[in-house]
């Protein structure tokens, strides 16, 4: 879980614990992009505004990297436009979610994406 914002984090890792998910967070994109590249995780929520890196450089070192070229990600932002999304899966995003959002939908992302 990569986003600036700790209550941010705070909801989607304790939704994704109580769903038995193993959750790692980063404050901005550079840590969050190191932490992807050391942990190699099965799926990466990304903010797409963010201090550092923002989440679509993240997502396009994320899929210009052998080792994570395969992780899944999920963009989570209030950059919502039909422009946004469009650039952000071009750059690789696997979902794209608006905040707010709530536990289910967040939940039925990650498990569509894991899929």
């Amino acid at each position: 879980m990569v986003d600036d914002s700790a209550t941010v984090r705070e909801i989607v890792a304790d939704a994704l614990r109580e769903a038995g998910f193993t959750v790692h967070e980063a404050a901005d994109g550079e840590d969050g992009l190191q932490k992807a590249k050391a942990l190699r995780p099965d799926v990466v929520i990304l903010d797409l505004t963010m201090p550092k890196r923002d989440g679509l450089d993240v997502a396009t070192d994320l899929r210009a990297d052998p080792n994570t070229a395969n992780v899944k990600i999920i963009m989570l932002t209030v950059r919502d436009s039909e422009f946004d999304q469009m650039v952000g899966k071009e750059l690789g995003a696997d979902r794209y979610l608006p905040k707010p959002f709530d536990s289910p939908t967040l939940l039925e992302a990650v498990m569509s994406v894991l899929k």
